[in-house]
């Protein structure tokens, strides 16, 4: 897989893994901003109740045209006892004059009259659609990431292939590059540091191969020169010493065996020879 894939499978993983918490933060945050002001809104208008019901004044209308509703209840002291001051919690109630059942904010609270009796006052206002919301945060969501990991993918295409243009120019002048051969210069100019480097250290070590290249052909026709002089002696040697007479059969098969042998190192020589010329360019 090419650098630049593993790139952006990481910029997407990472980016995914980013809106998704963001996207979750952002939600609870909004949903409980949402709760504060409607909770605030609660506790005023359960406020004005309970201060109307204690200075026995009248109570305000509970179909006022605002659709929040309250309920209120005379409770005995170990009920009242046993549940909280003042609890919040989401529900659907029944608005009687929209006849429907929406979803509503509900607090309850419990206080005491002048008398000592304890009563329990519910209040509700109708609440957003968090359904609603969550589909929508839901679809906006995908919308910003697909926008962003769109525009974050050419950008950082765009951003790689110029600033990595140096190595792939050197990756491609080292895969035209042959040993031995006439190759073109490295022309690379670049002014980041690190790609700078590695191109000092490929002509480094192009121009040390080379210099082995050349030691390397120089020593191979140099050991050919020097050994096809003695070779030549050891078989004209073995030559003359098969002209005996006096040497037995099994002597003679064995100074063959010997022969044959010295005519091949003699053959090999002459292809090592033949080879070294050819890499001098003294052959078409």
């Amino acid at each position: 897989m090419k650098l630049i894939y593993y790139i952006i499978l990481r910029i997407t993983l990472a980016l995914t893994f980013i809106l998704t918490v963001w996207a979750i933060f952002f939600y609870v945050t909004m949903i409980d901003e949402v709760n504060d002001e409607v909770d605030d809104a609660l506790e005023d208008y359960s406020e004005t109740i309970i201060i109307r019901a204690l200075a026995g004044e009248k109570l305000p209308s509970k179909t006022n045209g605002s659709n929040n509703q309250y309920y209120m209840m005379e409770v005995s002291k170990e009920y009242a006892e046993s549940r909280e001051d003042i609890q919040y919690k989401d529900s659907m109630v029944y608005i009687e004059e929209k006849e429907e059942t929406e979803p509503a904010r509900i607090l309850t609270t419990i206080f005491k009259d002048d008398e000592g009796r304890y009563h329990e006052l519910t209040v509700s206002t109708p609440s957003i659609e968090k359904d609603d919301l969550r589909d929508a945060i839901q679809v906006w969501i995908i919308f910003l990431y697909v926008a962003l990991l769109f525009c974050i993918i050419i950008i950082s295409v765009w951003v790689f292939y110029r600033n990595m243009r140096p190595l792939y120019v050197l990756l491609h002048w080292l895969d035209g590059y042959q040993t031995g051969k006439k190759n073109k210069p490295l022309s690379n100019e670049t002014q980041i540091t690190e790609f700078r480097k590695l191109n000092e250290a490929a002509i480094r070590y192009v121009e040390r191969t080379e210099q082995m290249f050349e030691q390397q052909k120089q020593f191979i026709g140099n050991a050919s020169h020097e050994i096809q002089t003695p070779l030549a002696i050891c078989r004209n040697r073995l030559e003359m010493l098969m002209e005996d007479d006096s040497l037995s059969e099994k002597q003679l098969e064995e100074l063959m065996k010997t022969h044959q042998t010295l005519e091949y190192i003699t053959k090999l020589n002459k292809s090592l020879l033949l080879l070294t010329k050819i890499d001098n360019g003294q052959f078409t």
